[in-house]
């Protein structure tokens, strides 16, 4: 019999049946995970659009809303989307692509395409986005996507020039 007892060093290393369940767990939840981090792209993106096309209504309606008669008479569904395409083009800062922006300005009544001097115009701004990943579409509704933004302005009557 020996003084000291000498045993085999134990190694630190799980069994290897453990290496295999790690790489199904990590099969199994990096897609949701990947699911949930395109989602919160895509809503935060929401946001920032939201932001953008109210920004770009209000600029608008701005523009609009203090023109004379003469001015407002002249005026047409080409000219306003010339106009819309610069404030979009410097607002927009490249997130809002221009082509899929549809704008509709309703003066209900009027001859003229902005309204008259001292009357109700509503400026509609309606945009579809495009999700960061196809499956996001299967996460959140298509119509969710499709951002409509309405602004209601008072032209300025020609006395409060």
């Amino acid at each position: 019999m020996s003084l000291l007892n000498v045993t085999k060093s134990q190694t630190w290393l799980p069994p290897l049946n453990e290496y295999g369940n790690a790489a199904v767990e990590l099969v199994l939840v990096a897609p949701i995970l990947l699911a949930l981090i395109f989602t919160l792209v895509d809503m935060g993106r929401i946001i920032i659009t939201d932001s953008i096309l109210q920004a770009v209504v209000g600029e608008l309606s701005g523009e609009y809303r203090v023109l004379n008669d003469e001015s407002r008479n002249v005026l047409s569904n080409a000219v306003v989307g010339n106009d819309l395409s610069r404030i979009v083009e410097t607002s927009g800062r490249g997130w809002i692509d221009i082509e899929k922006l549809m704008f509709q300005v309703n003066s209900r009544g009027s001859e003229s395409f902005v309204g008259n001097s001292g009357q109700i115009v509503t400026y509609e701004l309606a945009y579809t986005m495009t999700s960061s990943a196809p499956f996001v579409h299967y996460i959140l509704d298509k119509a969710f996507f499709l951002r409509t933004v309405h602004i209601t302005v008072r032209n300025q009557s020609t006395g409060e020039l």
